[in-house]
């Protein structure tokens, strides 16, 4: 799931560059960075867990 969430943030840069008005890029590409942010969390909250 990260490996797209990298993808859709690339692909939401492109089209802020491409258009900067375009507000649903902005936020496609805060929600993916979120998602990769609370995946992080996640594992490091399992592992701290598991130990």
């Amino acid at each position: 799931m990260i490996g797209e969430n990298e993808a859709a943030i690339e692909d939401c840069s492109h089209a802020i560059q491409l258009n900067p008005q375009y507000y649903r890029a902005y936020y496609g590409r805060g929600a993916a960075r979120s998602y990769i942010a609370f995946s992080v969390l996640m594992k490091y909250t399992k592992a701290g867990k598991d130990a």
